[in-house]
């Protein structure tokens, strides 16, 4: 099949395990892209099995915890399926790089580096602590084996220190031309992974703290060591928490929401790297209340369009936010800096066209396709601005 321009239609098997099939990264912006290109897509992830249109969709178990095993099979049972299928396989886990590399030899392979993997084993909370030290070790071994002989793509520029000078796709949003103004003057809102590392203690006591000056969701899958006390906690009224939602009905809360919460800790796969629900907060505009790691502060000193609360301080955390409740003018102020700012500089309007072209020149393996087209200048590190 040919394109309008004469070229090869090109066809990307688009593989999760670790991650929901609801991924903003991964299900929303990049197949979005993909498909905006004219790129043929398979996608094979675990539920929601949602409906991506013109995507063929696969479900996989999701792997969890110590159980994985499952998942891999499963994974690299589509991979045999559906060989001569596919140009390229985008793979989004580090755990898949290897038995896909031996179910399908030959094939270009992608992976996505979502995260620091290595740093992240100390927020695992299903890894024993005294287990974590090995587990490191192997993870680290691991990577540097999976690694050889495929391309990467970095989520933050702060991978290229360890992984080289890969091309980065930040983890920018879709930024709509405007924000609501139909904001609820009480609501707080958090969406995202809900872990001890991620401040969710400190959110459950500041909301204690609010009491009724404020309504505070949160929406997200929970860690085993923090889920009986977020159900405490929904129960007693003190929050409200979703659970894990569909991304079109998360960003739909932080559409209305007057605060948006980001308290993560300083914990070493944090320290590194962007808060993607800062991006997608101000997207929506929506103030943050955020905690001090250092790319965090900076893109809130830059917006002028947040608060920086110290780590794992609650009170400092509602006084904040109080801050913003007693004063609607000046959240939708900061609310309407941070949609600017973050559309002029982390806008997947841009990023999206520039993952998809650098995607299809690895697939079609044009000559000379570095990656030089996707990096960006050292100069734009600090701020993450699009290059004119």
């Amino acid at each position: 099949m040919q394109s309008s321009n004469d070229r090869p239609s090109v066809r990307v098997l688009v593989v999760t395990v670790a991650h929901r099939g609801d991924d903003a990264r991964i299900a929303f912006r990049q197949i979005g892209a993909l498909r905006d290109a004219g790129i043929d897509v398979i996608y094979a992830a675990p539920e929601p099995a949602l409906d991506h249109g013109s995507v063929e969709r696969h479900v996989l178990p999701r792997a969890t915890g110590r159980r994985r095993l499952a998942a891999w099979a499963a994974a690299v049972r589509i991979v045999r399926r559906h060989r001569g299928r596919f140009d390229l396989v985008l793979v989004h886990d580090l755990e898949l790089v290897l038995p896909i590399r031996l179910a399908r030899p030959g094939v270009p392979i992608v992976w996505d580096v979502h995260e620091d993997v290595i740093a992240s084993v100390a927020d695992r909370d299903w890894i024993p602590r005294r287990c974590r030290r090995a587990v490191r070790t192997l993870v680290t071994g691991l990577e540097w084996l999976a690694r050889r002989g495929i391309d990467l793509i970095l989520a933050e520029w702060s991978y290229r220190d360890r992984l080289g000078k890969w091309p980065v796709v930040p983890n920018s949003t879709t930024v709509p031309e405007q924000p609501r103004s139909d904001r609820d003057p009480r609501s707080v809102v958090y969406v995202g992974r809900l872990s001890r590392g991620r401040g969710t203690i400190e959110m459950i006591a500041a909301a204690r703290e609010l009491g009724d000056a404020a309504d505070v969701v949160l929406v997200g899958a929970a860690d085993a060591d923090v889920a009986d006390e977020l159900r405490r906690a929904h129960r007693d009224g003190v929050i409200d928490w979703r659970g894990p939602l569909p991304n079109p009905e998360a960003l739909e809360l932080v559409q209305r929401a007057s605060v948006g919460l980001c308290l993560l800790h300083p914990l070493p796969n944090y320290v590194g790297s962007m808060p993607t629900k800062i991006y997608e907060y101000f997207a929506h505009g929506t103030p943050v209340v955020a905690t001090a790691l250092p790319r965090a502060a900076e893109a809130v000193d830059a917006a002028g369009a947040g608060l920086i609360v110290p780590f794992r301080d609650a009170s400092a955390t509602a006084d904040a936010v109080r801050t913003y409740l007693r004063d609607p003018e000046l959240a939708r102020r900061d609310g309407s800096l941070g949609h600017r700012w973050v559309s002029e500089n982390h806008n997947w309007a841009v990023d999206g066209r520039v993952f998809a072209r650098q995607i299809e020149r690895w697939a079609t393996d044009v000559p000379g396709a570095s990656g030089a087209d996707i990096a960006r200048s050292d100069s734009d590190h600090d701020v993450g601005r699009h290059a004119s």
